[in-house]
């Protein structure tokens, strides 16, 4: 991995910033995602004036290279096969649907409730805890717009959604 690519792991840009392209290596068992994929971390303050098209979400997912990778647990690390790998853009109804995702899980987190912020939101988009374990805190604004510290979060694409990402490239 380049120092650039580390350097933008975490960024609210595209891991190849110069191309606007994001990297997404998914893995894969009989054609089909293992597990949801991590697009970024939600910040939790408030931030009433963001817009879904300056969004961190919606940077990292405007073009993505996919790099399916085997995930067969039984086969050694080394000997798993990379799939073709293929660059992909929201369609005009898959955009639709993860802004309207973003938009719900961003009003929540304005309002500062947290609680109502879980893994069954969102179609396409989801929101869950992304932190080291359990104990881990971030900063964020409660509902009274307070400071507070809460567990942090990240959106993930869900494992459906992806599958009908890699489905769609095979079928070119």
């Amino acid at each position: 991995m380049s120092r650039r690519h580390k350097k933008n792991k975490n960024l609210p840009l595209p891991d190849f910033e110069n191309l606007g392209i994001e990297l997404k290596t998914v893995p894969v068992f009989d054609g089909r995602p293992t597990e949801s994929t991590h697009v970024c971390s939600a910040a939790l303050k408030r931030n009433a004036g963001e817009q879904w098209k300056n969004s961190r979400v919606f940077r990292k997912l405007e073009k993505v290279l996919w790099v399916p990778i085997q995930a067969d647990n039984k086969i050694q690390l080394s000997q798993r096969v990379v799939g073709r790998a293929f660059l992909w853009s929201p369609s005009a109804e898959d955009e639709r649907i993860l802004r309207s995702d973003w938009e719900e899980h961003m009003d929540l987190i304005t309002l500062g409730r947290f609680a109502e912020l879980h893994g069954e939101r969102g179609e396409y988009l989801q929101i869950r805890p992304k932190g080291r374990n359990s104990n881990s805190k971030g900063l964020s604004t409660s509902e009274l717009g307070e400071p507070s510290i809460t567990l942090p979060r990240g959106f993930y694409l869900r494992q459906s959604f992806t599958e009908k990402i890699i489905k769609c490239s095979s079928s070119r």
